[in-house]
């Protein structure tokens, strides 16, 4: 993955909006694209996706639907002009030193997901009389397992310096389209998502059903502004080649990665794919963790999940 991403960067310092189409010599393809948040979000990127490899199967006479993003609400949405001159990115986050971040792969698969919400509904029964929160979200429950080993994976570093518990802050994007009255188009063009924020303070707040319980409360908080939707959205992307092997980040800047995570659906049904970016390492204690490992599988073929 490090050797492909390496050319899906953007070299220039006017990164906000732009697009590379890239060959490589064993026939494969790929696209990169990077454009600004002042007036899209991940949904738009996935909706520009989805035009672009329609327009292309229209074109080329393969059939299907073409999908055309809905421009509506830029006018509305923009508080007048955007400023022509942009910060390079690598100004904002200046280089780390000799620290570097990984990306991994991480694969659940729909049977190992109920397994661990089997796993997360027990400790969810045990401590809680309401059932309330006895049927966790698939989405729920990957995040909570990933967000639990890499804060173990930070809190091995750091406690053995200090010996105290490093808290930590999970912020979660959410999209709001669906959720404003009336619904806006899926495929609206727009910075149309918010975000809310989680804190474990404590280390015994890394329970699995007590991130699972934060993860309910505050989407719960946040029903009113929108809900995050996997529809297997990433992958749609269709052109000529055929559908992508898979899908992924980059950046020339390792702040402006570390400690995210994207999830994204699988080519099996009811599965789910983390691209997760940590510290070296962290990372290296991370993909070890044996709780991890009883439900994922780290950097799977692409070809086969």
């Amino acid at each position: 993955m490090s050797n492909v991403r390496k050319h899906l960067v953007f070299t220039t310092s006017r990164i906000d909006d732009d697009a590379k189409f890239i060959h490589f010599g064993c026939g494969g393809t790929a696209i990169s694209i990077s454009i600004t948040h002042k007036i899209s979000d991940f949904a738009s990127l996935v909706t520009f996706l989805g035009s672009w490899s329609s327009s292309c199967r229209v074109l080329n006479g393969s059939g299907g639907d073409q999908i055309l993003p809905d421009l509506n609400l830029i006018g509305q949405i923009v508080p007048g002009p955007i400023p022509t001159s942009s910060t390079p990115t690598s100004s904002k986050f200046p280089p780390p030193g000799t620290k570097e971040y990984i990306a991994k792969r991480v694969f659940f698969s729909a049977s190992k997901i109920e397994e661990l919400r089997t796993k997360v509904i027990s400790g969810l029964r045990k401590s809680e009389q309401d059932d309330q929160y006895c049927r966790p979200s698939r989405i729920d429950v990957v995040i909570a397992l990933i967000w639990k080993c890499s804060l173990a994976a930070a809190n091995r570093f750091s406690m053995d310096q200090s010996q105290e518990f490093r808290p930590s802050i999970m912020m979660y994007s959410v999209n709001i389209r669906s959720r404003i009255h009336p619904p806006l188009s899926e495929t609206s063009i727009g910075n149309l998502a918010c975000q809310f924020q989680m804190v474990v303070e404590k280390e015994s707040e890394m329970e699995l059903h007590e991130l699972v319980k934060q993860l309910a409360a505050k989407k719960a908080d946040a029903d009113k502004v929108g809900k995050r939707r996997y529809q297997g959205d990433d992958l749609k992307a269709v052109v000529e080649w055929g559908k992508p092997v898979w899908v992924t980040n980059a950046s020339n800047t390792s702040k402006a990665l570390v400690n995210t995570i994207v999830l994204m659906e699988t080519k099996e049904e009811g599965g789910v794919e983390v691209l997760v970016n940590l510290w070296e390492e962290e990372m290296r204690v991370f993909e070890c963790n044996e709780e991890l490992l009883q439900f994922a599988s780290i950097n799977p073929n692409p070809n086969v999940v």
